[in-house]
């Protein structure tokens, strides 16, 4: 062996014993037992953190398809409840109607009118304020539910001038002792007469708080017409909407879930986070503009909404996400939006705990799988030291 072949022989073998001199110094440095565990306790690591992507990322497709199928479910429970109690009014109309048609409402009967006007609201239609019918020549009759519990019965025409006369009723809703006058009232004048004539059909009219009940509020019309095409009258029920608010709010939507219903003018009508859709301003009662709402998710799903982003999306809060579906409700002049907005936060919670108790056991399974291997390496250095 020439000198050159040697040092490259001397080379290696430095080489050599330099890694495992640095290897026995840093294994003297640690215990056989962690020596022997470390690579154990890698695979631990990969493995939990293997499982906890594969949760997670199952996980995410799970909770995806629950918040699907929870938006579907609330989107056809608010779309029931609506279609079944907006139908309210315009089947008390539609029966004063028929009645007046067929004879069994003459409204120059002031007790046959009175009574029948009491009991629908007092039986069958407890969410009706009133119910009452304003004629072409200027009369006005019908019944209305007091805040303080009780019926008034209303009557307006030559009798009175002009001035709603609002009557105490009996036990049988006849009109029995005058309390409450209110002059001047042509119901001509009043809005819901108006859209009743001019859509010549039923039709519903926009949300107004009620200055009785302070409620949100919308009135059904019914116009009727004689044999010539001629306006007679227009029948109308002013129809309290605090059940729709209450409904939103009975939902199970999460910690950070919410329910929001908002007309084509952008006002909201009800939502579960609030208490009701008006606010003051400058001592007035004001609706509240969707997207001027003071609640960040409700407006910034409403603002994307409106951005064109379709009716099922995904907006990002300070990166909290949610999902929103929005579903439209029509009905003889109601043309509402339904927001349903559900977090994410809310359902990927149960996912990390799974992810941790599935770390959890697979640290445990590690643990004792690992366990004798440390306790051999300790006897084989007693064994040796002996």
């Amino acid at each position: 062996m020439n000198h050159a072949a040697q040092q490259k022989t001397d080379g290696k073998g430095s080489k050599k014993m330099t890694v495992r001199y640095w290897f026995q110094r840093i294994a003297g440095r640690f215990s056989l037992r962690l020596v022997f565990s470390l690579p154990f306790m890698l695979q631990f690591l990969t493995v939990t953190c293997l499982i906890g992507f594969l949760l997670f990322q199952g996980g995410q497709e799970a909770v995806g398809a629950v918040i699907g199928e929870m938006r579907e479910q609330i989107l056809g429970h608010v779309h029931e409840q609506l279609k079944r109690r907006i139908e309210e009014p315009l089947r008390l109309n539609e029966l004063n109607v028929n009645a007046w048609h067929s004879g069994l409402l003459t409204l120059s009967d002031p007790v046959g009118r009175e009574r029948q006007f009491v009991n629908h609201l007092k039986v069958f239609f407890p969410d009706a304020a009133m119910t009452y019918v304003g004629l072409s020549n200027g009369e006005f009759y019908g019944a209305r539910r007091k805040a303080t519990g009780g019926f008034q019965v209303v009557r307006n025409n030559l009798e009175t001038g002009g001035t709603s006369w609002y009557y105490s009723v009996s036990e049988q809703g006849d009109g029995v002792q005058l309390q409450d006058v209110f002059p001047a009232f042509d119901p001509r004048t009043r809005p819901w007469y108006q859209a009743a004539r001019e859509a010549r059909k039923p039709v519903f009219s926009g949300v107004y708080r009620h200055f009785v009940f302070h409620e949100p509020t919308i009135t059904a019309t019914y116009p009727v017409f004689n044999e010539d095409g001629q306006l007679v009258g227009v029948f109308g029920v002013d129809y309290l909407l605090a059940w729709l608010g209450n409904m939103l709010r009975d939902l199970s939507l999460g910690a950070s879930g919410q329910v929001f219903v908002v007309d084509t003018d952008g006002m909201i009508v009800a939502a579960s986070v609030l208490t009701e859709p008006f606010e003051i301003v400058d001592g007035k009662s004001e609706r509240i503009k969707a997207d001027d709402c003071k609640d960040p998710v409700l407006k910034a799903a409403v603002k994307s909404f409106l951005d064109d982003r379709g009716s099922s999306f995904r907006i990002n809060l300070d990166n909290h996400f949610y999902s929103v579906s929005v579903d439209s409700y029509k009905k003889n002049g109601i043309s509402w939006n339904i927001y349903v907005v559900l977090a994410d936060e809310d359902f990927m919670g149960n996912i990390w705990i799974i992810s941790s108790s599935s770390g959890a056991e697979s640290y445990a399974a590690g643990n004792y799988a690992s366990a004798p291997f440390p306790f051999r390496a300790d006897v084989r250095t007693e064994s040796a030291g002996e």
